[in-house]
């Protein structure tokens, strides 16, 4: 059965990062990295017209990923603090068999936190504030993992431990 990972946490947590060692060590993997959508300079913001085009979009590459026959594993990073930013996601997804992983990353050592921000180019705005972490805490059938001391490749062992992918 094919696994969709859907891995969120705050601007910053790690991501990114986790997703490209996970892609990078996982055969038959696809990634849809939402950050790819808004890429957009000057960043103007985000419309709610904007916001509906990259739902639709994503459920349109996820789909992809899970009809196609070689793909086995797909990744998809994204800011989703709620319950609801997850269901307009994947109620998009065709009736095909899978199993779906949700993982949120948080980091409970404010310093740290703001170290790795201002380690992967944020801005200076972005560095500044700061995150209510329990928000994806909360989040229902979602696995937690605190990266605060952890490495991005011990983040992403553990994510195909808990995926079953070793």
């Amino acid at each position: 059965m094919k696994k969709l990972i859907m891995i969120t946490g705050p601007a910053g947590v790690g991501k990114t990062a986790v997703c490209r060692e996970l892609f990078k060590n996982t055969d038959g993997a696809a990634w849809l990295d939402a950050d790819w959508c808004w890429m957009v300079n000057p960043y103007p913001g985000k419309t709610s017209e904007q916001k509906k085009y990259a739902e639709t979009a994503f459920g349109y590459i996820l789909r992809g990923y899970l009809d196609d026959v070689k793909t086995r594993v797909i990744l998809f990073s994204w800011i989703m603090h709620s319950d609801f930013i997850f269901d307009r996601v994947t109620s998009q997804l065709s009736e095909e068999a899978y199993e779906l992983i949700k993982i949120a990353l948080i980091c409970s050592d404010r310093d740290v936190f703001i170290d790795r921000k201002k380690g992967n180019g944020r801005r200076e705005e972005q560095v500044a504030e700061m995150v209510d972490m329990q928000r994806f805490a909360q989040l229902s059938n979602t696995s937690v993992i605190d990266v605060a001391n952890m490495t991005v490749q011990q983040t992403a062992s553990r994510i195909l431990d808990m995926a079953s992918l070793k």
